[in-house]
């Protein structure tokens, strides 16, 4: 199975990374823990250990074409701004490439040391720089705050509201409440839910459950509803 993932992902890698007519790219990454391989010049043998590693991910837009992944050695904008374009440097891309999205950290968005401000140097022209990444995230965050306060810690609210929400809040009984109706509120045709990402897809069902009582499930395969009722 390892191989066969190995082998796949070179394949579209290589098929990806050779598109033509490629405007607009977008990052993201994270640090996982990563198996690796070592070996020991002197018994000749090969130990496995466990090391953190920064992994970035390099899709095309619109359409979410997988391009290539890189693993910098660390998290700073110009050591992964070198991966990136040695990785599209000779290609296409390098000529057509026009917008760059990634979230709104310093080490992306800087305007002396972001990753993307060093593309810029690399590619010696200027990039449009799009901060898309945390759209989902941050007005929520907001909108919590503005409501019920700072959180005290990364498992506790200060607010009454978080305060209730500590514990196993997915084995709680779901309890009678009266909906909270809205009428200005858009309903998504299902090609556009299925293309919805998890989070995307949370939200809009918890927002239709509030608004008429009943939670569906929408899929392409399926439709399925869920009632809130005191007995679950």
């Amino acid at each position: 199975m390892q191989r066969e993932r190995e082998k796949y992902r070179n394949i579209i890698s290589k098929e990806a990374i050779f598109y033509k007519f490629i405007y607009e790219i977008y990052i993201d990454g994270r640090k996982n823990a990563t198996l690796l391989t070592e070996h020991d010049a002197q018994t000749g043998k090969y130990y496995h250990k466990t090391e953190l590693q920064e992994h970035i991910v390099v899709v095309e837009e619109p359409g979410a074409c997988y391009l290539t992944h890189v693993s910098p050695q660390d998290g700073r904008g110009i050591t992964i701004a070198n991966e990136v374009y040695d990785a599209i440097k000779g290609t296409e891309l390098s000529d057509t490439l026009k917008v760059v999205g990634t979230d709104g950290t310093a080490s992306m968005m800087g305007n002396k040391a972001g990753f993307i401000r060093c593309l810029e140097e690399k590619l010696g022209r200027p990039l449009q720089g799009v901060c898309l990444l945390h759209c989902n995230e941050l007005p929520l965050r907001h909108v919590f705050l503005e409501l019920d306060g700072t959180t005290k810690s990364p498992n506790s609210f200060s607010g009454p509201v978080g305060k209730k929400l500590n514990g196993k809040v997915s084995t709680w009984p779901v309890k009678n409440f009266e909906p909270i109706e809205n009428a200005d509120f858009p309903t998504l045709l299902d090609d556009i839910v299925d293309d919805l990402s998890s989070d995307q897809y949370y939200g809009y069902q918890i927002c239709l459950a509030v608004m008429s009582g009943y939670l569906t499930l929408i899929c392409k395969s399926f439709r399925l509803t869920l009632l809130f009722t005191q007995d679950g």
